[in-house]
């Protein structure tokens, strides 16, 4: 008898869990509606990360195209630097060989010494 009563008390208490199981699995309660809300709002959130983060790339890859520009441009100018160099040089070798400011105070120094000659100081 007092094995027939456990028994019977084991069952009852097997057919309860199994009717909140499946309770639970057909109508879900709160804290299911709760964290489906939760996991919504997160998937939001993630999206508007990720919207952000690509706007922050194409910036990126906006600047590495303007560095690339000025780069670029820095490039031309050092070349334009370097030709307007060279020729500088060429035209400094050139007024090397022929230095046209010293051959005129030459030539007007000799012209005084010829008219001082000639007047005779």
């Amino acid at each position: 008898m007092k094995n027939e009563k456990l028994r019977t008390l084991l069952l009852i208490f097997i057919v309860a869990l199994v009717t909140i199981l499946l309770y639970r699995l057909f109508f879900p309660g709160e804290d299911t509606h709760a964290i489906k809300k939760e996991i919504e709002r997160r998937e939001q959130r993630i999206d508007s990360l990720q919207t952000v983060i690509q706007q922050r790339n194409d910036s990126l890859a906006a600047i590495h195209t303007r560095v690339a520009e000025y780069e670029k441009n820095i490039g031309d100018l050092k070349t334009k630097i370097d030709e307007k160099d060279q020729q500088i040089t060429y035209y400094q070798s050139r007024k090397g060989r022929f230095n046209y400011g010293a051959s005129s105070d030459s030539l007007l120094h000799e012209l005084n010494i010829i008219a001082k000659q000639r007047l005779g100081k």
